[in-house]
């Protein structure tokens, strides 16, 4: 069952109101022409964040279960200690990337199960997907904070004490804390971020009355150097470009 777009339309910006919200253009090529950029950017990059965050849960509870399962079998305290820290580690890192809402990962998909039919329901769904676009920016920047960087470094420095003053392995903490915020920072560095971008740019030209930018216009405003992951023959692969 479809929910009508008008009703889901004024629920959304109901929830989400705020200065960035402006009422769509009389004019329904402006508006078919802005729902498009949306629609696109938000199939792109909502792919692009879900293969991230798949991954990295994945990696990190795969992690979790081979620490467990080299730790509880042995003997040695030291070995079981690593692992064991090792491992509630890793969970509390996957834990930590389904706690943040991922609203960019499902926002293509609500979109397209809305009716644009008739002008009224294209203006109505075009507040839709600029409140889905402007919620996804907002939560991709939390993710690209200081806090997450901040609480992954709290963690690996929580392992390594306990590895220090509970198991008197001193050459294990300092691995485990080396090692923890190397993954941290090629976990936060392989983040999407384009939501951003996009959002920022869009919001832009809306508010100057300007068509909405292109794609090409968002490429360029990324980062030099790119990290990110992406499917592959037999797995995952961690792409960077220059």
């Amino acid at each position: 069952m479809k929910i009508p777009a008008a009703a889901l339309a004024l629920v959304l910006v109901a929830a989400h109101a705020s200065p960035a919200f402006a009422a769509p253009p009389d004019d329904d090529g402006a508006v078919t022409a802005r729902l498009a950029f949306l629609e696109i950017v938000l199939a792109r990059d909502g792919a692009k964040l879900g293969t991230w965050r798949d991954a990295w849960v994945s990696a990190f509870s795969a992690l979790a279960l081979l620490q467990v399962g080299i730790g509880v079998p042995t003997s040695d305290v030291g070995v079981r200690g690593a692992a064991l820290v090792g491992g509630a580690k890793s969970l509390l890192a996957a834990g930590s990337i389904l706690a943040v809402p991922a609203t960019l990962v499902t926002a293509s998909a609500k979109l397209r199960a809305l009716d644009a039919r008739t002008p009224a329901e294209r203006r109505a769904k075009l507040l839709v997907a600029e409140s889905l676009l402007q919620k996804s920016a907002g939560e991709s920047r939390f993710r690209h904070s200081w806090i997450p960087l901040v609480a992954g470094a709290l963690l690996n420095v929580g392992g390594a004490t306990v590895m220090w003053a509970g198991y008197h392995r001193p050459g294990s903490g300092w691995f485990g804390l080396g090692s923890g915020l190397v993954v941290g920072q090629l976990f936060y560095q392989t983040q999407p971020i384009g939501a951003i971008a996009a959002w920022d740019a869009y919001s832009r030209a809306r508010d100057q009355g300007k068509p909405p930018p292109t794609l090409a216009s968002l490429a360029a405003r990324e980062p030099a150097i790119r990290w990110s992951i992406a499917p592959g023959a037999g797995g995952l692969l961690l792409q960077g470009s220059f």
